[in-house]
């Protein structure tokens, strides 16, 4: 019947023992690390407080301002790239008519691009919804009717159609 449960408190104090030098041992880690920690930050602050003397108080104000030109360069160079491309709707029509902006495509093919890429879309976004958990959703996007062009025979009429299909373009680009 011991030798049973000896078996047993052998294995009990075992893991004890592996558990108490475990413990000491990241004990002893996290203080050290956190004695680094301490000495890293405390040479930070002299290196900080010593930078101006070192470089120089005017060369370091100068080289301030100048990182926060160039930062201020990049995000104004980002912004204005940003809304050109948006007042532009980018280079060109869906990317397989390779049509550039200053040309309308042809009616019926940018009609027929059109649908497939809200269909590829519609499909994307249920693929999506389905790898996330949602289930029998339906992906409602916002589609039109027909770019009939016989109605459209005057110059006024199909400069119409233009701005109908750069509008129905951002608003695939907005949905997508």
């Amino acid at each position: 019947m011991k030798s049973k449960y000896l078996f047993w408190v052998l294995l009990a104090l075992l893991l004890g023992v592996l558990g108490l030098v475990y413990v000491l041992k990241v004990q002893r880690t996290a203080v050290r690390l956190s004695e680094k920690i301490d000495l890293l930050n405390t040479l930070s602050a002299s290196a900080l407080s010593k930078a101006p003397d070192a470089v120089g108080r005017q060369e370091l104000t100068e080289m301030t301002e100048m990182q926060n030109k160039v930062r201020d360069n990049v995000l104004r160079k980002l912004q204005a790239s940003f809304l050109r491309r948006d007042q532009e709707n980018l280079d060109l029509w869906f990317p397989d008519l390779k049509t550039p902006w200053k040309s309308f495509p042809d009616v019926e093919t940018f009609q027929r691009h059109y649908e497939l890429a809200l269909d590829r879309l519609a499909r994307e976004a249920a693929r999506y919804l389905a790898e996330q958990g949602v289930k029998d959703t339906v992906t409602a996007l916002i589609s039109h009717e027909s770019l009939a062009t016989e109605a459209y025979t005057s110059k006024e009429e199909k400069a119409r159609v233009g701005k109908e299909m750069r509008r129905r373009q951002r608003e695939f680009w907005v949905q997508d």
